[in-house]
């Protein structure tokens, strides 16, 4: 598993990582701000996301939005090397 930082200024509450999964790996996620939203976008292959106890399948080429500030993992679901980006940001609350 491969983390690259896309931004190269620390901004509290953004992040922009690019995910480079090996074949079958899996990656506890961390929690981030109350009142952030992640926005993993899938490049290459296919990512079951973990969210606050239930399972999504995202696939090349879906966004799969959800509350950035809840427990999360992902595990590449292929036994062949998985991309993905993740767009991490801070949401207004009145949206």
């Amino acid at each position: 598993m491969k983390v690259h930082k896309l931004l190269p200024d620390k901004i509290k509450g953004l992040d922009i990582d690019r995910m480079e999964f090996a074949a079958e790996a899996v990656m506890g996620g961390h929690p981030h701000l109350e009142g952030t939203k992640e926005y993993l976008t899938v490049l290459q292959g296919e990512i079951l996301v973990f969210v606050a106890g239930e399972s999504y399948v995202v696939r090349r080429g879906d966004v799969f939005a959800f509350p950035g500030n809840q427990a999360h993992s992902y595990r590449n679901m292929k036994k062949t090397p998985s991309i993905a980006l993740s767009v991490v940001i801070p949401v207004p609350a009145h949206l």
